[in-house]
This record gives structure tokens, C-alpha cells and sequence, in this order.
């Protein structure tokens, strides 16, 4: 990229139309594609269990929707609400109590037959609970108890002595706990059937009853004093253990199993503590006493119980997350393990190599959404980068992104507002003064139109608008050039840094509704169901078969039809052929294409990201825009200067010319570029090295660049010079490092080391080549003097002389001076 003057040339506009054929002729196979696996990780909502019945269990929350697992085969099937309900409850049996926030009616669903009722509740009544085939219910009149017989729904008051009760909703498929206020005293009762609330000998407090968990037949209760009692679930007067178990205020009850009590102690430190995390350490306390002894490594706090005692758990067993199974002997059984859940891609964007993608991530709150990015190879077989997770917006939507093609991603929110993400930041992105109904990006630019208003054009470095025009929704935008639809069927190309009109246009059979512009290509759509690509260098128009969404790239344009995603290439070298089937048909949704000689990229089915080499030659690299004064005063301040390039470059080489003599003043060189070459200018050239003798032999500068010939013209003078100050000064620490940075060096080591039987070559009127940074090749001709009132220092002229060789003009030396 030597120059970045482009010539603009008038065209004018020509109509001809050169349709494709209904069914087009396609291809041999695309090029192989690169598939990206879709980011899994397993289902955190199939460990959080909340029922346990005779034939399955219950697992999930609310906001991420309910399963139940059968312990048979581990099949897993969701709970599909009713309408208006919203929350599934574990009753200890095979059924079910699917609730809303109606309070009206609850609806019990057997998993077993699939059969399910409706549960009207009284009025004034809200639900409070449920066991076995009961709901229970709560209101200003008291408790109450609601059960199916003889086919219809009874309704049984909770009697007990008087005095306020309320659930406590911890219970089997036998009864459930309430707690009982009577003047001033609280009383933990347990309600069974029958429909009485029994007092029992648990430690009640009106604000804490301690932990109290229900497994099986026996229930446990652990107070902030450190003391467990277990009970029968038959006989609340007598307690069967009582122990001490330490760590009450880090750790949570689970139950009794066998001849323990199992407790979850937290591991974790910091964040919020969340039962449903695998944040836990599961230990077994023995009910006649003797040391803990760990039971699960990892695992949450949510504990279920079938009814023979046996605890359900999510937990991670050798790597393996799932749902655990722990006897009464402590023996740990995988009831089935969690499915790995894919992070699905919602909209995805691809420019210059780098996809970025909005992901919908699951999580332990639900699905949540970030935005992830990959850097595909630009040279070789193409190959996929490290994931890399950019974090997530904060307004929780999932926006269709748009790269510019230098890096940053702008993407419209519902309302309009327009956000810019910089590249390599993160979330939050900056907001444009500009609201949007249509947006279209590249490079430095953002084009926007909002109804009603008229189209702007915004410098996405400085947020500021830099061009107004005509208020239509039919524009594009490539580079500097914007294309926006006036009259009807015709399209004009506008210079935004000018506000200028190219001379450049276009037109279409018919009247355009949208526009996408790419390089000499503009791709058209109508009202009539009609598009195509105009091509301004040809000055004619490739009509495209009926579709249901295209976007154009370089060279071709993608387009989907009945599920299928196509590539034609413009030139008609290849035809068309087949890319693949997006799992979500829609552009920018479901698939994208790098318009910046890139390839195509969709979604498929199973989540994952397939990346297809368009087949098509891409154009010759041209610069898009360019941001840099005509002059550089090179006294002036330092500047930057920038090219947008119209695809990743491999490596690129400039040169600042002095207008004046016609001199370079300033090369430069750089490695891959994703779409814009950037170079900062002091306007004064390179820095004077620190030590000159280190740049001469290690700089890659002085080597390749400006000390021509370095291997067999400069080396041979400059290492055994080293050498003999290194000699004559052997406890000189600068010259110790020096040497030694040398010695490690791959070129200058070996050359080094030969030198030690070089004779030191004198420099005075020796003759090197040379690159000068101002005046180019030439040569320097050296003059060294070495003072007699400071021995040992050295004065060194270099006399610059342009073009050829002084000695082409003199008697040469068939052998250098030594000393």
C-alpha cells in the first residue's frame, strides 16, 4: 500500500439487465467449510431438584422452566404450564401442583398417566402448600386442607386448638409443618390428613425455627446453639438422636440419611450465597457421634427425599454434573447426568476475518447474553481463534450487530438508540447523538435513518454528524461513498468527507426500497419482490432469483431461500452453489457474509457456527477511505494517519514523500492488518538510538533496512570492534550485557563468534552502503579521529553520498585496512 490516491472517474447509468435463470446452474461443491463448536455446558437448571416422587423426580426453577426425570430409564420430559401457571411443586409422589399468581385454581397433574385436574380454591383462600394428593390452603378465615373424593374437590378446615398457623412448607407426602401463634407463644405443629395441627417438641421462635428438613420418614431440625434433633415423622414427642454438629451460620441442612445427618457446607467464598449453586461441600455427621466424613466434593444444597429415605442432589462426581443419588450407607449413585446445553448464537456479524457473535448463554439464573468474538485466519486453510467473551449489555437485549470492518461493532436497540462498541472494548458501548430505524455501517461511518427525518451520516470517532441529505430509507453505505435512492429506480454515490456528489450512479428496473454496497457493487431490492447487483465498472445489472433475504459480499452476494442459503458469484465463473442451511433464516440472525473478502457464516441446528469460503475470487485489496492532510508540515505537531483497506492484509509497506524534492522521508512496514493501516508521526521521522553500537548489531531497523548489506558489509566492522572493547574494558558491566545480548542473538551470535579471529578492521576511509531516511540509497564514507587529550574515546564522521558507489569512481582495495 504505497499510495493511497485514488482516481475518480464519472460513469454514467445504464439500465441493462442480465437476469439469471429461474433455477440457476450450480456448482461443483463449495470449498470446505470450518465448523466452530457451539460453547456447551451442562444444564445447572437439571440439578436444582424440588420434588422427589415414587417414579421420578422434579427438577428446575420458574424463570427457566420445569423437568421430570424418570429414575427407569433417566428420560427427561418438561412440565408444560397451563395457561397462567407458572411454578411446579414436589408433593412426594408422582404428583404434581402447578401454580400461578391468580390464586384462583391450581392444577394437579399426575406424571406418571399424564392425567391432570383443576383445583378451584375458595374464596379469600391462597395456596400454601401442598402433600400427597393435598393442597393447602391459607386465608383470613384459617388454614385449610383440599382433597379429591368421590370425584369432587372437599374442602376440610385446619383444626388444633385456635390461634394463627402458617406453613412452613417443609413436609413428605404425609404431612407438612405449620407454625401455630397463640398469645404470644409459638408452637411448630405437624399437619397431616386428617386435617389437625399437632403441636411437636421442635424448638419454635416466632423469627427462627432454625433449619429444619424433611427426608422419608424423619425429620431434622438444627439451631443456631449447634444442636440437631431427628424425629420420626410418626411420633414428634420423642426424639430419636440428638447431636452436636459445628458450623451452623456457613452450612446448610440436608436431612438424615441412614445413620447420619448430612449438612452442605459452603466452599465457596464471596459473591451471594445461592442453595442452588455447586458452591457446597456435602459431609455426613454420625448420629452417635465420631469425626465428619465427606460424602460430595461438589455439590449444591437442595436436597429431595423419596419416600424410602434415599437423598436426590445435583452434584459434580469425576468431573460428571448431574443429579446424585446417596443411600443410607452413604453410597453415591448417578441417577443421570446434566445435558451440556449450547450457547446459541442470536445474531452474528463477520468482517475483515473476525466474527462476532450475541450469544444466549445458559447460566444458574437462566440464559443470559453475551457478546463472544473469534479471529478466523486470513492466509492458509482456514482455522478459528480462541473464543474470546467480550462481556454483556446491560439492557438485556439481543440486538443484530453490525461490524464496520475496522473493528467496532454498532448495533441498534429497540427505541432506536444507536451503540457503538470500539475495538477490543467491552460493554457498555458508547451512544450516538443519532436515533435509528435503519442503520448501515463501514469504517469510520454510521448512516442512519430515522422515519420521518433526514438521512445522516455520523464520524463514529468523534460522534459528530458529518453529512445531511434527502430523508429516504434506501441508502448504503461502503467506505466513504454512500449510495442513496432519490427518483425512482435510480441511486447516486455521494462522497461524505465532501458532501460531494462521485459522478457515480446506478438504476434498477424498478423502484428500490433497500440498498448494500460493496467495493463497485451495489446489490438492490424493489416493492415488487424484484433485486439484483448493479455492477459500476460493467455499468449493468445481474438480476437474482426470487429470495427471502440476501447480503452481498465481495465479489458475490449470499441469499436464502426456502431455508436454503445460496452463494452467486458475480463475475459468473462459478455460478451458484449451494452454503448450507441456516437454522434461523433470517440475515444477520442467522447467517452473515464478510463483505471484506471474506467468507460466509451461518447457524446451524445443533447451535454451531459453520464458516464456508465463498469459492469466489475476491477483488484486488483497494482502500476504501482514507483519513490524512494532503501536506504535512513537518514541523507540526505529531498526527496519526489512517487507510481503510477492503480486506485483511498479510503485511503492508508505506512511504511519506517530501513534495518539496521528492524525497521518502518516512518508510513504514507492518504485519496483518483486519482492515484499517494505522500509523502514528511525530512528523520529525525515527528516534536517534539510545546506544548506538546495540542498534548497529541487534535492531532489525539497522539489519534489514537501512545498513545495507549488513551481513557482509557492516558486520565484519562493527563485531570485532565490539570484541576489542570488550577486551580492553572486560569489567565494563554495559559492554558485558551488550556482548552477551549478541551472543544469544540467532544472526549476530555466529557472526560474533567467527569474528575472534577477524583482524579488527580500521574504519577510517572504509565505505558502507546505506538507506537514509531521508534521502534513500546511497553511501557513507567514514572519517574517525581519535583525540589525544581523551584516550580511548573515538570521533566518527559519516559522509553521506547519494547513488553509486564512491569507489566506482576511485582505486579499489582488494582488502579492507586492519589495525
Amino acid at each position: 500500500m504505497r499510495s493511497a490516491i485514488a482516481t475518480v472517474t464519472a460513469l454514467g447509468i445504464a439500465a441493462a439487465i442480465a437476469p439469471l435463470t429461474a433455477a440457476p446452474a450450480f456448482a461443483a461443491d463449495a470449498p470446505a467449510e470450518l465448523t466452530i463448536p457451539a460453547e456447551r455446558t451442562p444444564d445447572y437448571n437439571a440439578t436444582v431438584i424440588n420434588g422427589a416422587g415414587e417414579s421420578g423426580y422434579l427438577s428446575g426453577w420458574t424463570q427457566s422452566g420445569f423437568n421430570w426425570t424418570s429414575y427407569a430409564d433417566g428420560s427427561t420430559a418438561p412440565v408444560v404450564m397451563p395457561q397462567g401457571r407458572t411454578t411446579a411443586w414436589g408433593t412426594g409422589t408422582d404428583t404434581l401442583v402447578l401454580t400461578g399468581k391468580d390464586d384462583v385454581s391450581v392444577v394437579q397433574r399426575n406424571m406418571k398417566d399424564g392425567s391432570e385436574r383443576t383445583v378451584a380454591l375458595p374464596k379469600g383462600q391462597r395456596f400454601a402448600g401442598t402433600f400427597g394428593d393435598v393442597v393447602v390452603t391459607d386465608g383470613t378465615l384459617g388454614m385449610s386442607l383440599l382433597y379429591w373424593e368421590d370425584g369432587k374437590v372437599q374442602e376440610k378446615a385446619v383444626g388444633g386448638g385456635g390461634g394463627e398457623i402458617h406453613s412452613l412448607y417443609q413436609g413428605n407426602k404425609d404431612g407438612i409443618f405449620v407454625q401455630k401463634d397463640l398469645s404470644g407463644m409459638t408452637v411448630i405443629c405437624w399437619l397431616g390428613r386428617d386435617g389437625l395441627a399437632r403441636p411437636t417438641h421442635l424448638t419454635a421462635e416466632q423469627f427462627d425455627n432454625g433449619k429444619i428438613e424433611v427426608g422419608g420418614d424423619r425429620a431434622v431440625q438444627w439451631t443456631k446453639d449447634g444442636k440437631a434433633t431427628v424425629w420420626k415423622t410418626s411420633d414428634f414427642w420423642a426424639s430419636t438422636d440428638q447431636l452436636t454438629i459445628p458450623g451452623y451460620e456457613s452450612s446448610q441442612l440436608l436431612g438424615a440419611v441412614g445413620d447420619n445427618v448430612l449438612v452442605a457446607r459452603r466452599v465457596s467464598t464471596g459473591g451471594q450465597e445461592r442453595y442452588s449453586s455447586l458452591d457446597y461441600r456435602v459431609v455426613a455427621v454420625p448420629l452417635k457421634g465420631g469425626p465428619e466424613r465427606v460424602v460430595l466434593e461438589k455439590a449444591t444444597a437442595m436436597a429431595r427425599f423419596k419416600t424410602d429415605g434415599t437423598m436426590l442432589i445435583g452434584a459434580v462426581v469425576d468431573g460428571h454434573q448431574g443429579v446424585y443419588a446417596v443411600g443410607s450407607s452413604l453410597d453415591v449413585t448417578k441417577v443421570r447426568e446434566s445435558p451440556a446445553l449450547a450457547s446459541v448464537p442470536t445474531a452474528l456479524t463477520l468482517a475483515q476475518g473476525r466474527l462476532n457473535t450475541v450469544d444466549r448463554v445458559p447460566g444458574e439464573d437462566g440464559p443470559s447474553t453475551r457478546l463472544r468474538g473469534v479471529d478466523l485466519s486470513v492466509t492458509g486453510p482456514l482455522t478459528a481463534g480462541p473464543r474470546t467473551d467480550r462481556g454483556a449489555d446491560a439492557t438485556g437485549e439481543t440486538p443484530e450487530i453490525r461490524a464496520t470492518g475496522d473493528g467496532r461493532l454498532v448495533y441498534r436497540l429497540a427505541d432506536g438508540t444507536v451503540k457503538v462498541l470500539d475495538e477490543g472494548a467491552k460493554p457498555p458501548a458508547r451512544t450516538l447523538a443519532v436515533k435509528a430505524d435503519e442503520l448501515r455501517v463501514s469504517g469510520r461511518y454510521a448512516a442512519t435513518h430515522r422515519q420521518g427525518e433526514q438521512l445522516r451520516v455520523t464520524d463514529l470517532d468523534t460522534g459528530s454528524v458529518v453529512y445531511t441529505g434527502i430523508n429516504t430509507r434506501t441508502f448504503a453505505l461502503s467506505g466513504s461513498t454512500l449510495w442513496t435512492g432519490g427518483e425512482p429506480g435510480v441511486a447516486q454515490a455521494i462522497d461524505v468527507r465532501t458532501g460531494r456528489a462521485t459522478g457515480k450512479g446506478m438504476s434498477a428496473p424498478c423502484l428500490m426500497t433497500s440498498l448494500q454496497a460493496q467495493g463497485g457493487n451495489v446489490y438492490w431490492e424493489c416493492d415488487r419482490d424484484k433485486s439484483g447487483v448493479y455492477d459500476t465498472v460493467a455499468e449493468k445489472n445481474t438480476e437474482l432469483p426470487a429470495h427471502q433475504g440476501a447480503l452481498l459480499g465481495d465479489g458475490y452476494v449470499a441469499w436464502q431461500k426456502d431455508g436454503e442459503l445460496n452463494v452467486t458469484d458475480l463475475s459468473g465463473g462459478t455460478g451458484t452453489h449451494k452454503a448450507g442451511r441456516p437454522a434461523v433464516a433470517e440475515p444477520g440472525r442467522g447467517w452473515t457474509v464478510d463483505r471484506f473478502g471474506g467468507a460466509v457464516a451461518y447457524v446451524d441446528e445443533r447451535g454451531d457456527t459453520r464458516v464456508a469460503p465463498s469459492g469466489v475470487q475476491s477483488a484486488p485489496v483497494r482502500v476504501l477511505d482514507e483519513d490524512f492532510p494532503a501536506t504535512v508540515d513537518a514541523k507540526s505537531a505529531a498526527r496519526t494517519v489512517r487507510w481503510w483497506a477492503s480486506k485483511p492484509l498479510v503485511s503492508w509497506d508505506l512511504a511519506l514523500v517530501d513534495l518539496a524534492t521528492r524525497n521518502t522521508v518516512l518508510t513504514a512496514t507492518g504485519q496483518q492488518a483486519r482492515g484499517q493501516v494505522r500509523l502514528d508521526w511525530d512528523g520529525k521521522g525515527g528516534e536517534v538510538p539510545a546506544n548506538t553500537m546495540r542498534w548497529m548489531t541487534l535492531d532489525p531497523e539497522a539489519r534489514e533496512d537501512v545498513l545495507t548489506d549488513w551481513e557482509d558489509r557492516w558486520a565484519p566492522m562493527v563485531l570485532p570492534q565490539l570484541r576489542h572493547g570488550v577486551e580492553m574494558r572486560p569489567n565494563h558491566v554495559e559492554l558485558r550485557r551488550l556482548e552477551a545480548e549478541i551472543q544469544a542473538d540467532p544472526v549476530a551470535g555466529p557472526l560474533y563468534r567467527e569474528s575472534g579471529a577477524t583482524p579488527i578492521p580500521y574504519p577510517d576511509g572504509s565505505e558502507r552502503p546505506i538507506r537514509h531516511s531521508r534521502y534513500g540509497p546511497g553511501w557513507v564514507t567514514t572519517c574517525v579521529a581519535e583525540p589525544v587529550t581523551s584516550p580511548g574515546a573515538r570521533v566518527m564522521l559519516l559522509l553521506y553520498t547519494p547513488g553509486a558507489s564512491l569507489v566506482s569512481r576511485n582505486p579499489v582495495l582488494s582488502a579492507p585496512l586492519t589495525s
